[in-house]
């Protein structure tokens, strides 16, 4: 079976297509991770200058 240059053509947009959305959600996770470390970062620091 020939393989026509529009199903190549689809293919390598489906490829593309997933890389692309795979990338955005590991930067998601990791932007999410992020701002949770940070949130928990503050509360801890003003729940130890009310301790000290």
């Amino acid at each position: 079976m020939k393989v026509t240059l529009y199903q190549r053509l689809s293919l390598s947009l489906v490829i593309i297509f997933i890389l692309i959305t795979g990338l955005f959600i590991w930067w998601s996770e990791n932007l999410e991770q992020l701002s949770r470390n940070e949130a928990e970062q503050r509360l801890h620091l003003s729940i130890a200058d009310h301790l000290a």
